[in-house]
């Protein structure tokens, strides 16, 4: 029989550094339905990039943000990535949409590393 899902279904992932893997296992329920998903991205290091990568080619339509931000992991991370096809209007060409994507949350990395660099800042 099978799990059925559509747009509307939210897949929610938060595996304690297993993320990438659990959306590995995934890949044909979410290429076939487009579930809502909301995974966590803080755990390790590359999890950001990987899982941005593997939606992008499994869903292009999907569009995609970061939400909030780690200080108390070695380096700063986004915490949660979200990706959806639900909107009033189309999804964007994910092309378009993803550049923007990575390259805020590559300079947003840089920018902490510098931070967590410094001896303190004033406050």
């Amino acid at each position: 029989q099978g799990i059925t899902m559509n747009q509307n279904d939210l897949i929610k992932i938060d595996a304690e550094g297993a993320d990438f893997e659990v959306l590995l296992g995934a890949q044909k329920t979410i290429s076939r339905f487009h579930p809502q998903i909301a995974v966590t991205t803080y755990h390790r290091d590359e999890h950001v990039e990987q899982i941005v990568t593997l939606l992008k080619a499994l869903v292009p339509q999907y569009r995609m943000r970061l939400k909030g931000f780690s200080f108390w992991t070695t380096r700063p991370r986004p915490v949660l990535l979200q990706a959806s096809c639900v909107s009033r209007r189309p999804c964007a060409s994910a092309d378009a949409a993803m550049s923007p994507l990575l390259l805020s949350c590559r300079f947003l990395l840089c920018l902490g590393v510098f931070l967590a660099g410094c001896d303190g800042l004033p406050l």
